[in-house]
């Protein structure tokens, strides 16, 4: 069970998932992430850390030799997290249930 406070109110969250989640990116980030690293060779060390499923945070640096990369590889990571925010607030809302 997981706890989380709104305001001045507890609530418990008994709705997520047990365990870590190791890719939080949904299907706009893998295609998008899969068009700038096309720009990239096979072998570069981006293009294997995300066949091994590395963070995109993580792609920036591997790809800090080519800014124009790592900006989108941001705006990738900031549109996939403002997408997750807006799905898990409503869930949030949804699921919550008060501690008395």
């Amino acid at each position: 069970m997981h706890y989380c406070i709104l305001g001045s109110v507890a609530f418990a969250l008994l709705c997520l998932p047990n365990g870590p989640r190791y890719d939080k990116r949904d299907a706009e980030d893998h295609a998008a992430i899969v068009a700038i690293l096309a720009e990239l060779p096979e072998d570069h060390p981006a293009q294997i850390a995300y066949s091994d499923h590395d963070d995109t945070i993580r792609l920036t640096h591997l790809v800090a030799d080519r800014p124009e990369l790592s900006a989108a590889l941001k705006e990738v990571f900031l549109d996939g997290y403002h997408r997750s925010l807006q799905r898990w607030g409503a869930h949030l809302i949804e699921r919550c249930q008060p501690i008395h």
